[in-house]
């Protein structure tokens, strides 16, 4: 059966296994001594590889019996990553803001807090040395008050504080007016004038009397203002007026003008033995609009109308005698008021003042006309009766 050749045989393997065995070892501890180059940092340069290589092959040659085993491959040592921290453990200024997207961070939050801590303690130190600064030097501001009448302060304020604010710009002050102020309070009112010069103060307050004086200002007025007035007696004044301040305000918006209407202690129904002296009322503005509104004044003091303040009124002149006028007033005025209520007209008895020695009777034209008929009829009723009272005495 050939059993003398089953020795060698088994010797023969027995060798292959040994040999086989100390390969893989060698093999281990080399690839051990690899894992351990790398976890310490060595690299392995290119010949290092090549001799490496060449090594396996030669002991592969050595054993050209032995089965071959794969090599494993030498991993080479990845850099590691830069801490986000740094190398100081805190965070920069990009790296803050590259991580800002809501979520707290911690270290980052800590150096927040003491940045605002700090800008606030730097704020707190430069308000306080600004307050010291300003108590060290002297205020330059210059404070006045004026007092005016309590009637006033509308006309100083204007519409919609318009006039107050130009003065302030014009003066380059600042006026204060009383606030809360009771309607019914008649007493002076105080406003405090505040400017950086006391040239500037004192033009503020010559502007604020000139104002409450004249209802205007030439200060906040425009470049070609002129001021002119119109003599009168006093008695003309309340035309100049009119019911309400109808006859006033007229003049002043159609033409573009400010009259101002002097104070007097004229009264009519007061006895005077010494003679009464003329007013002037103020007429200001452009030179042409001050033109007319003398015009219109002077009409409304001869005639008592003008088409700017009495649209379509006309005047007619009446000769009424003397001894004819009492007629004509009837008692205790019956007749004037009769005229008046039934033909819708004024009528107007010459006196010493006047500027013309006729009756007036002003009103529509169809209505002064009626008016003008009725005062004949008065004349020629009282002129008969005149006549049967001679008639009675001679017979």
């Amino acid at each position: 059966m050939g059993s003398e050749d089953d020795p060698p045989a088994a010797a023969d393997d027995a060798e292959m296994e040994a040999a086989m065995l100390d390969l893989t070892t060698k093999k281990k501890k080399k690839k051990k001594k690899s894992k351990n180059k790398a976890a310490t940092g060595g690299g392995t340069t290119e010949p290092q590889k090549t001799a490496a290589k060449k090594v396996a092959f030669d002991s592969d040659d050595d054993d050209d019996d032995a089965p071959m085993q794969p090599v494993a491959p030498v991993k080479k040592p990845q850099p590691s990553e830069p801490s986000m921290f740094g190398s100081g453990g805190k965070l920069t200024k990009q790296q803050l803001a590259d991580i800002n997207d809501g979520w707290v961070v911690e270290g980052a939050k800590n150096q927040s807090k003491k940045k605002a801590a700090a800008a606030k303690r730097k704020a707190a130190a430069a308000a306080a040395a600004q307050q010291s600064n300003a108590a060290a030097t002297p205020s330059t501001e210059t404070k006045e008050y004026i007092t005016i009448n309590a009637k006033k302060i509308g006309i100083l304020i204007g519409p919609k504080g318009a006039t107050l604010h130009a003065l302030q710009d014009a003066t380059n002050t600042t006026i204060e007016t009383p606030q809360n102020r009771d309607r019914d309070d008649t007493s002076p009112a105080k406003v405090i004038v505040t400017g950086s010069s006391p040239a500037d103060v004192k033009k503020a307050k010559s502007a604020i009397k000139e104002l409450c004086d004249k209802g205007y200002t030439s200060v906040i007025e425009g470049e070609g203002f002129l001021e002119n007035y119109v003599s009168m007696h006093p008695q003309f004044l309340s035309e100049i007026v009119g019911p309400g301040g109808s006859v006033i305000k007229a003049i002043q918006q159609k033409l573009n003008v400010k009259v101002s209407i002097p104070s007097t202690d004229w009264k009519p129904n007061n006895t005077y033995t010494y003679p009464v002296k003329n007013v002037r009322v103020g007429v200001a503005g452009k030179k042409e609009d001050c033109v007319m509104a003398k015009a219109v004044i002077n009409s409304i003091v001869q005639y008592h109308h003008h088409e700017i303040t009495h649209p379509g009124f006309v005047h007619r002149e009446v000769d009424v005698p003397d001894h004819f006028l009492n007629y004509v007033i009837g008692i205790k005025g019956s007749e004037i008021r009769h005229i008046k209520g039934n033909y819708k007209c004024d009528v107007y008895i010459p006196n010493a003042e006047s500027y013309c020695e006729h009756v007036l009777v002003v009103g529509r034209p169809e209505n002064a006309d009626k008016a003008v008929k009725h005062i004949h009829n008065l004349m020629a009723r009282a002129s008969e009766q005149s006549e049967r009272r001679y008639d009675d005495e001679e017979w």
